[in-house]
């Protein structure tokens, strides 16, 4: 669902010069989080908002803003109307699966099995062996003492 609205950006006019751009940010973070309460942390403004409102520099606000926002699970995204960043917001997530990556998986599970059959037998291999070397040192302990 998409909802569009205009936010006036008039109560950033108190704000010394240095921090106009960013206390205009805030303000739309407020605005939607007013209008969807979806919590502070939980609204992400996109590049294209950001660039509108940081295009006249850090001293000069801009007057009105266009925005659009989506709400996905628990998260709701802030876009300008045209922005490109929406386009690529609304269109599904491509899965690629080529044959390529199947054969691929099948020959990655091959070489598992024959690796935890190598890894098998270096482990009987070291346990076989390691009661010799713990004796031979007790011996050496023993002539030693």
């Amino acid at each position: 669902m998409t909802h569009e609205h205009i936010i006036h950006l008039n109560n950033v006019v108190r704000i010394p010069n240095t921090r106009k751009a960013n206390r205009a940010i805030f303000a739309i973070k407020q605005y939607v989080n007013k209008h969807t309460h979806a919590g502070m942390d939980n609204i992400r403004i996109s590049n294209d908002v950001n660039q509108v409102v940081w295009a006249r520099g850090m001293n000069h606000k801009v007057n009105k803003l266009s925005v659009v926002w989506k709400k996905k699970e628990d998260q709701v995204y802030v876009f300008t109307p045209q922005g490109k960043d929406l386009k690529a917001f609304e269109k599904p997530a491509k899965e690629t699966t080529t044959k390529k990556a199947t054969e691929s998986k099948e020959t990655s599970h091959k070489d598992m099995a024959a690796e935890t059959k190598t890894t098998e037998k270096a482990v009987e291999k070291a346990v076989a062996s390691k009661p010799a070397k713990t004796s031979q040192k007790a011996e050496k302990k023993d002539k030693a003492q």
